[in-house]
């Protein structure tokens, strides 16, 4: 596992950090204080490269067999339409610090639960304002999805399967209630119990998505939140510009 060492000051700060190697994957990190462009910011905020995608790559040639899959396929065509351009999603849910307000990313800790849509949505925005950070949009959570096929297949697995592991049966990535677990790609805690939030675009609608308790259990698998939405179910995605 690789180990994150924190320095704090008397104040609490992060002063220094330091990525400590041991075998593979990330067994603790906090993000908090940390600058763009360190080691520590690139392993917590992988980059979603869809700029660097092509519509002719195998995963892209796939013919969709169902609704959610022709959503998926369609928002990145859309996405490359548009330019849209690269932008950064964490490696894994996020937790609260010991006030239960401040958004931290440690591994092995509960997710940040108990929190409104509207709370994710005003406070995602003064996590890292210098980098636009922001609650995830239903365009860019597609192309996420996207990437993760597209990490599926450069792992090696077939490009239906792909497919199907994202938008139709994702219980073999399906995580335990704690952060930094069951990863595609340099992505952890993807589909468990916990709802992710995503804003609908240019609506004041908000999504839930891989919640298991949708009939289809799915990454890519979403519903409306509305008025009776659990709150100690549902966590916040956030997002980043490169």
């Amino acid at each position: 596992m690789q180990k994150v060492k924190i320095l704090f000051s008397e104040n609490e700060k992060i002063i220094r950090s330091e990525i400590v190697e041991n075998g593979n994957g990330i067994e603790f990190c906090i993000i908090s204080g940390f600058k763009p462009g360190t080691k520590e910011f690139e392993k917590l905020f992988p980059i979603i490269p869809i700029e660097e995608i092509s519509l002719q790559e195998d995963f892209m040639k796939y013919e969709p067999e169902n609704s959610t899959e022709k959503r998926i396929k369609e928002s990145i065509k859309e996405a490359k339409e548009m330019g849209m351009k690269n932008f950064r999603k964490p490696c894994m849910d996020p937790s609260f610090a010991a006030d239960g307000e401040t958004i931290i990313y440690c591994a092995g800790e509960k997710p940040a639960v108990g929190k409104s849509e509207f709370w994710w949505e005003e406070n995602a925005k003064k996590f890292m304002p210098e980098k636009n950070s922001r609650i995830i949009n239903d365009l860019e959570k597609d192309v996420s999805l996207g990437v993760l096929i597209r990490c599926l297949v450069e792992e090696n697995h077939d490009v239906r399967d792909a497919w199907k592991i994202v938008c139709s049966d994702s219980e073999d990535v399906k995580y335990p209630n704690e952060t930094g677990k069951r990863n595609i790609g340099a992505w952890c805690d993807l589909y468990g119990d916990k709802w992710k939030i995503v804003k609908k675009r240019n609506t004041s609608i908000f999504l839930g998505y891989a919640g298991c308790g949708l009939r289809q259990h799915a990454l890519a698998s979403n519903c409306i939140l509305g008025h009776n939405t659990y709150y100690d179910d549902a966590v916040g995605e956030i997002v980043i510009d490169e």
